[in-house]
């Protein structure tokens, strides 16, 4: 069993399916999962071209809300928050998308990043709980390989 890093939560989504098609809340105002959201927020769409690793970024103080909601990504969060001697970087990779319908909550501090599976692109859609700032960025970048090679598939 893979322990989830202090702070991230995850939801499912329930897929409400016709004739027509379908169509999943994404967020409600009375819905606890989103008790971080202020009075300004922001959504946002993102989308990964086929092949290809978006990471890493992480917020001071920020909470992001990630689901994909065309084709599949793995999602990683990295915790290097209390790294020393006793306490190693935690990783943690969630399977996203058309198979797994949820949301994944990622609290402020976490490296975060994605990429995509299948052979296809993905369109990933987040909801931050606060708008963000161009004068003064909440967020922070390293480079795709910071946290080693953990964006390989491991075929089990």
């Amino acid at each position: 069993m893979v322990l989830i890093i202090n702070g991230i939560e995850v939801k499912s989504l329930k897929v409400n399916l016709d004739d027509r098609g379908w169509l999943y809340e994404f967020a409600r105002s009375d819905d606890e999962f989103f008790k971080e959201i202020e009075k300004d927020y922001q959504i946002n769409v993102s989308h990964v071209f086929l092949h290809t690793v978006k990471a890493w970024h992480r917020h001071q103080h920020q909470y992001d809300y990630v689901t994909c909601i065309t084709g599949n990504a793995m999602l990683c969060v990295v915790n290097d928050r209390d790294v020393s001697k006793e306490n190693a970087v935690e990783i943690n990779k969630f399977f996203i998308g058309e198979k797994n319908q949820v949301i994944v909550k990622i609290p402020p501090r976490l490296w975060h990043g994605y990429m995509t599976l299948e052979g296809k692109s993905a369109t990933l859609l987040y909801m931050t709980s606060k708008p963000y700032n161009y004068s003064s960025p909440d967020e922070e970048r390293k480079n795709w390989d910071s946290f080693g090679d953990i964006w390989k598939v491991i075929n089990k």
